[in-house]
């Protein structure tokens, strides 16, 4: 009976959203939010969802919510060079970001004020945990507003996606085989020393400390106007000053009181209820000492280093809370 309810009430919710996104919205106006699974990518969406006239799109890439995808043929970290010719990938998200697509699944808080704010809302934040690897592509293709690129401590990142079984692959496999990986280390182009090593890969943390080093690199890589870089724990830590920047880097200061209150509410794909709770919790309490030294030993390899103190990724020097924050 309850699992009955509850396909009644998607479908009436799927098909509000077709008749809402009727309307169409514009490119210019779509807000993009990119990061790795388990990084405060929803959390993010949801507190942009306070500037007026914006509504979301959770999760355009995958495979089950937006059954259109699998017509891509892609992978769950697929990449393309910036000047590659995809042009099924092209109109699928042209489409997306002009509202011409909805879900299977809309994904949003049901209440009254957020039900109104989309019936109303004139411009998309559209929010991905599989495109990290397509920013370079997705800059050089379309004319948005803003990419905003959200990272977290690798091993918080990992941690987190050993508690919630979320990896951002299909729901057969927690992580792809090591082979997967190699492939697609030498798409990306890392050197044939780094491809040598990932063949030597053995356990899930090692895996996923690789996936996560190539999900950082490629959109850190890109030097962007548009693109700005924000961090989970600034957020989480120094929220005041970090949504100041983020605010200022869109021009939306004078809506800074509104949406510095959502803060502290935690996303609605996080176990804590909330930020509180989540300061309250580290990495070091949740992975064993053995998994942090077999991520700290792949992400070397990539020339990534962290500790308990921060992480540093290329040139981007990311402290944690110890620290003051400095954009």
């Amino acid at each position: 009976m309850v699992i009955k309810i509850k396909s009644i009430l998607t479908f009436f919710i799927k098909l509000f959203d077709k008749i809402i996104f009727l309307k169409g919205f514009n490119e210019k106006d779509s807000i993009i939010i990119i990061g790795s699974p388990r990084t405060g990518t929803t959390w993010i969406m949801e507190i942009l969802n306070n500037l007026p006239q914006y509504t979301t799109i959770f999760e355009p890439l995958h495979p089950i919510w937006f059954p259109r995808v699998k017509e891509l043929k892609l992978s769950m970290r697929h990449y393309e060079t910036a000047d590659s010719d995809n042009g099924l990938l092209y109109d699928y998200l042209h489409k997306v970001f002009n509202g011409e697509v909805t879900s299977q699944r809309p994904r949003y808080r049901l209440t009254f004020a957020n039900i109104l704010k989309r019936v109303t809302a004139k411009k998309l934040i559209v929010k991905f945990v599989r495109a990290n690897r397509l920013v370079p592509w997705i800059v050089n293709n379309y004319n948005l507003r803003a990419v905003i690129f959200i990272t977290r401590h690798p091993c918080a990142t990992i941690s987190s996606q050993f508690r919630t079984g979320y990896t951002g692959y299909d729901t057969e496999r927690f992580i792809p085989s090591v082979v997967q990986v190699v492939e697609d280390a030498f798409k990306l182009g890392f050197e044939s020393n780094i491809l040598k090593k990932l063949e030597g890969l053995k356990t899930e943390a090692e895996i996923l400390a690789a996936i996560w080093a190539m999900d950082q690199i490629i959109p850190l890589r890109e030097k962007n106007e548009k693109i700005f870089i924000i961090s989970y724990e600034d957020l989480l830590f120094y929220p005041e000053q970090t949504i100041t920047h983020l605010l200022r880097f869109l021009n939306e200061m004078n809506h800074y009181e509104n949406i510095i209150k959502k803060v502290e509410t935690p996303s609605m794909t996080s176990r804590k209820k909330s930020s509180k709770e989540v300061k309250e919790v580290t990495w070091k309490d949740q992975i064993t000492a053995v998994q942090i030294e077999e991520i700290r030993g792949v992400l070397e390899w990539f020339g990534i280093s962290f500790d308990d103190r921060g992480y540093t990724v290329l040139n981007n020097n990311l402290p944690l809370y110890h620290e003051n924050i400095s954009h």
